[in-house]
């Protein structure tokens, strides 16, 4: 990589735990290594490692692989376990000399929006001359993308039920609300309130419930998305567990990452379903015959 350049395509250099990324300079042949294969080398900053290539050069003793020495300048942890365990980077011109090529062999982009990495990797394919490999964080990563998408989905499901189960709970307490205010109703009907007057004053109370709970749930689903990783780090200390077990899961955190899209859509659908749970009730309530409900008052 070069040092200047890395930072506005990856977070690696965010991510080195020991050391730096400058210090990847020509002609020092330093190297940076994951968390995870400088444990399973058993080094550390300051020591050296063997780079070996998948080349052979002839020797007294026969066919030798080439191999050279670098120095471990500093480890990263991305918190993923495929990357700590299985990348290591060094200063181009360094590697460069070392493969004994001109120039760069790959060109990685970083994108505004990922969910257009595979449009983009098409049209480069298209319109680039000659022959090039082209490939997507989407397709290195195929079941990991499909797995979070399946995973996006369902929960989509669950939240939808769940707001749903809110609503026929807003229902349920409307229903009963008509029930008991029966009376009342009846005299405000008796004084020349409509039916459609008796609804709308039923749909906007069962409204302006949901949007209050709606509200309420956007403040703590925002404020529990921005301290989640600390509220699992305080449950960790806490009761001294582990929640996510690298052995397991690959990964070492649990990041978020705040879309508006989804929070603008979570709220609507919250707040048509509010709209509709109304609905009945209010139709009840404007079904109320003054006569009927006055009898035995």
């Amino acid at each position: 990589m070069v040092p200047a350049l890395e930072e506005q395509v990856s977070e690696v250099g965010r991510k080195i735990k020991n050391g730096s990324a400058s210090s990847l300079e020509p002609g020092s042949f330093n190297i940076l290594l994951g968390r995870e294969l400088a444990l399973w080398l058993g080094v550390d900053v300051g020591d050296q490692v063997l780079v070996m290539l998948p080349e052979f050069q002839g020797s007294p003793m026969g066919a030798m692989p080439r191999y050279k020495r670098f120095t471990v300048s500093g480890v990263f942890e991305a918190g993923y376990n495929d990357i700590d365990r299985g990348l290591a980077m060094v200063h181009m011109d360094d590697l460069q000399r070392v493969l004994r090529v001109d120039g760069a062999t790959g060109v990685r982009l970083k994108l505004h929006d990922l969910n257009r990495s595979y449009e983009v990797a098409r049209d480069l394919a298209v319109q680039l001359p000659g022959f090039y490999r082209v490939s997507d964080w989407t397709q290195e990563n195929a079941n990991l993308y499909q797995s979070l998408k399946m995973e996006k989905t369902v929960m989509g499901i669950l939240l939808s039920l769940i707001i749903l189960m809110g609503a026929f709970t807003l229902v349920n307490s409307q229903v009963m609300l008509v029930t008991d205010k029966q009376a009342d109703i009846a005299i405000l009907r008796t004084l020349g309130l409509t039916p459609g007057g008796v609804m709308q004053v039923f749909m906007v109370q069962g409204t302006l419930i949901g949007i209050v709970g709606t509200v309420l749930g956007f403040i703590g689903g925002v404020v529990l998305t921005w301290n989640l990783e600390r509220i699992l780090d305080a449950i960790e200390a806490i009761f001294d567990i582990t929640l996510l077990p690298e052995d397991v899961y690959y990964i070492t955190g649990l990041p978020t990452d705040m879309q508006t899209g989804d929070v603008a859509t979570t709220l609507v659908v919250a707040l048509v379903m509010s709209f509709l749970a109304t609905l009945y009730p209010a139709w009840r309530a404007a079904r109320t015959q003054p006569a009927e409900a006055l009898r035995y008052e």
